[in-house]
């Protein structure tokens, strides 16, 4: 029986990060092991994802998010929390991005609307 005990740490997690996507290998390398930094960096490449429509790379990347969200410690799931979900840009006024939001994971959907309630504004 496995234990469902959150275990994942900011280097555990930068490490699976840069294996799952590589090309955030160099800028997560730079960050000096700065958590908000890292997260960031995965951020913008998730960003990217919903700017080009990239639906396979970006449930991904959502799929990865909602891993650390669960099973990360206290300051991983914090990290996803507020410098991933929160600052991900599913409108502008210009290009709808209904679609991306619709294809959070139930537990990455529930924490953003979690964020726009705590902040008192819609991020969608």
């Amino acid at each position: 029986m496995h234990s469902r005990a959150k275990h994942i740490h900011r280097s555990v997690m930068l490490q699976e990060l840069k294996a799952a996507f590589p090309e955030l290998g160099e800028a997560v390398n730079q960050s000096d092991g700065l958590l908000h930094f890292g997260i960031g960096e995965f951020r913008r490449l998730t960003q990217s994802f919903i700017d080009t429509k990239n639906k396979k790379e970006l449930v991904r990347s959502y799929h990865l998010a909602a891993r650390f969200l669960i099973f990360g410690d206290r300051k991983v799931s914090n990290a996803i929390a507020l410098s991933y979900l929160e600052d991900l840009n599913f409108r502008d006024g210009r290009v709808s991005r209904a679609w991306a939001h619709d294809l959070l994971p139930t537990t990455l959907a529930e924490e953003h609307r979690a964020l726009e309630v705590s902040l008192g504004v819609r991020l969608t």
